[in-house]
């Protein structure tokens, strides 16, 4: 394996919280082979999704888990919902999915944490850090409501992000209460990316 071509991608990962794609990968130049040495046991990176490598040993961090979500996802991919709530420092109940938002034409299935959802809606406005990019407060309420079981939750989530000043009341009453539509879950047909 070049040694030049190592240090693209790592440079590239690095800017993505340690985190890289397959596609990315091979765009740096590494072969199938290099890849295969570098995942292998005891190797120095680590698979986290189909397609998306941590460039460590070790466990995945949050922010690493939110870049492997997006990645997974595709181009135009925004995190959303409890994910994002987080980012907003409101607690939620469930902390380690992560949801996120593609363009409602894309075909992608959710897999392991990264829970996909197909939306006609796509905001155009959003909060980033780096390269990861959040809903809106009032978008990330309204969908996380969407995904919870328990009404007390929702309640929780909402009272929260309005008594932190994230959004207001009329805001979140703005949200259409249309659910992006889930990706059906991964079948053995799907090809991995």
């Amino acid at each position: 394996m070049s040694v030049m071509r190592r240090l693209e991608a790592d440079r590239l990962a690095n800017r993505q919280f340690g985190v890289i794609s397959r596609a990315q990968a091979f765009e740096c130049g590494l072969t199938s082979r290099s890849l295969h040495c570098l995942l292998r046991p005891g190797g120095r990176w680590q698979r986290i999704l189909p397609g998306v490598y941590v460039t460590s040993t070790g466990r995945p961090g949050r922010d690493q888990r939110l870049m492997a979500a997006l990645l997974y996802a595709g181009d135009g991919s925004i995190i959303t919902g409890q994910a994002a709530l987080r980012h907003y420092k409101i607690s939620v109940p469930d902390e380690r999915r992560v949801d996120v938002l593609i363009p409602a034409g894309r075909r992608r299935s959710s897999r392991e944490f990264a829970v996909v959802h197909r939306t006609t809606r796509m905001p155009r406005r959003f909060a980033a850090v780096g390269p990861i990019q959040f809903v809106p407060p009032a978008r990330a309420v309204a969908d996380a409501a969407l995904g919870l079981a328990r009404l007390a939750d929702v309640r929780a989530i909402a009272a929260r992000a309005v008594q932190q000043d994230w959004c207001t009341v009329p805001a979140l009453a703005a949200e259409p209460a249309t659910p992006a539509t889930p990706a059906p879950p991964a079948t053995p047909a799907d090809p991995a990316p």
